[in-house]
């Protein structure tokens, strides 16, 4: 069963690919006329009735099919979309527009709920911050930066254009949901170059001032910013377009196997082929220990999960303990009667018997979170790195919907998803055995600790098949 989300990153990916999918049509048709017009504009600005028809058809359709939130949060999105609905008293521009539907729907929480970063929003920005960032108790730094930017790695990100970057940082949690309190920090900061210029309107040059790591003043830099295309060949530099999101190598001289699982999306056929070689090699070459890499995994489709844990698990395991939905119109809470969420291991003779290792963060997000949480409630194995991003406890079955004047494409959850005991409410996510968190020094050097710590691990450690037998539970 599918429990699709999106991680900050592959909401990016999505938008500079439907980017270039537009300019591909464009050029080959010759001219933009060739395209469907998505909204009534009037000098480039979407009408008053087109934004009030947008805001009471997404509140409708929010009242009918977004029905997993209540209290607060249905009294936190009825008050933002009053004060939305007052605020459409003259023409706005389509960014403009977007950023109010934006905070709208991160009111109601949970991660999944999204406007989304469509080519229409992202397509007219002229240039965005050249910089991916990560925060580090409370703090942004810069992981990486696009060639040619002066800002050095590992450099705390004191302002932008004289506003703090503290300030920065809580104004636009306002237009991102995510629960859990480090995620939502994680995630914003990642998004952040790009909801600089849609909120703020900046589109370069930006007048940074970062703090080096390493030294004890200051330092002033002024960055043109990088287009859209720029961004676009940068991530396909690093990210190797076109390849499967899993991957499986050696490390520490064959002692020790490393699979990168970076989404649970693609070719089931292809994934379950990859698996089972994956698991053959471990086998023919003894190898005792395996690290599983989720912390830039977003999630996706919750199979991909379970076939990896059909390899490790000698019992069947709870996925998920009920599925509920919480209606608006003054109903009660409905849980669908006699729903569990099972899965079993397999009979391979490749099960494996080793060690494993997950390594998890912020970044590890929906379908992700229901691959670590049994993980830890069952004792398949351990856990590195931080807190994941999503609770096990989480919305899902995402359905996206296009407002019909502006174009804007929102994506709203639909069912909420009960985690194992003992996570209840939703707001925590699962816990690492081993805290072990980058630090800015790691990032200057370019030092991934998790994992090295990972490897230190399992070479000292013993695999005792026992220790992954989970506790009886009640069927």
């Amino acid at each position: 069963m599918a429990r699709a989300g999106a991680s900050g990153r592959r909401r990016i990916e999505s938008a500079l690919r439907a980017l270039f999918a537009v300019a591909l049509l464009l050029v080959a048709g010759g001219c933009a006329s060739r395209l469907p017009a998505a909204a009534p504009y009037t000098h480039g600005q979407i009408s008053i009735e087109g934004m009030r028809s947008d805001l009471n058809y997404l509140v409708a359709r929010v009242n009918a099919d977004e029905a997993h939130f209540s209290g607060a949060r249905r009294a936190a999105f009825v008050q933002r979309a009053k004060r939305l609905s007052a605020s459409l008293d003259h023409p706005m521009s389509h960014r403009r527009f977007f950023v109010g539907i934006a905070r709208l729907i991160a009111s109601i929480g949970g991660g999944h709920n999204t406007a989304e970063l469509t080519y229409q929003v992202v397509g007219k920005v002229k240039a965005v911050l050249p910089l991916e960032l990560r925060v580090i108790e409370g703090r942004v730094y810069v992981k990486n930066m696009l060639d040619g930017t002066a800002i050095p790695r590992g450099a705390e990100l004191l302002a932008v254009n004289g506003v703090p970057v503290a300030q920065i940082l809580r104004t636009l949690e306002r237009y991102t949901s995510y629960d859990v309190r480090s995620a939502h920090q994680a995630q914003t900061a990642e998004l952040m170059p790009w909801f600089i210029p849609l909120v703020y309107g900046w589109q370069g040059p930006f007048h940074v001032q970062y703090l080096p790591y390493g030294a004890t003043a200051p330092a002033h830099v002024t960055v043109n910013g990088a287009t859209i295309r720029e961004v676009k060949q940068w991530n396909h530099q690093r990210d190797s377009q076109g390849q499967a999101p899993w991957s499986f190598s050696l490390l520490a001289d064959g002692r020790v196997g490393y699979m990168d699982f970076r989404a649970m999306e693609g070719n089931v056929a292809a994934y379950h082929r990859f698996l089972h070689a994956m698991f053959a090699k471990l086998q023919a070459k003894r190898v005792t220990a395996l690290i599983v890499d989720l912390r830039q995994n977003g999630g996706g489709d919750s199979q991909f999960g379970d076939a990896l844990l059909s390899y490790i698990a000698v019992r069947p395991w709870l996925d998920a303990s009920s599925m509920r939905l919480e209606l608006w119109q003054g109903g009660p809470r409905v849980t669908v009667p006699g729903w569990a969420m099972w899965s079993r291991p397999n009979t391979s003779p490749l099960h494996y018997r080793g060690h494993v290792i997950f390594l998890v963060g912020p970044g590890t997000f929906s379908s992700a979170v229901m691959l670590a949480a049994p993980v830890k409630d069952y004792h398949l194995g351990t856990l590195i790195g931080e807190e994941t991003g999503g609770a096990p406890t989480d919305v899902g079955e995402v359905k996206t919907l296009t407002l019909p004047a502006s174009g804007i494409v929102v994506a709203l959850a639909t069912k909420r998803f009960v985690g194992p005991d003992p996570y209840i409410d939703g707001t925590h996510g699962v816990l690492p055995d081993f805290v072990v968190e980058d630090t800015p020094a790691d990032l200057a050097t370019i030092k991934d600790e998790p994992l090295s710590f990972a490897i230190r691990y399992a070479l000292h450690s013993s695999a005792a098949p026992s220790a992954r037998v989970p506790p009886e539970r009640s069927r």
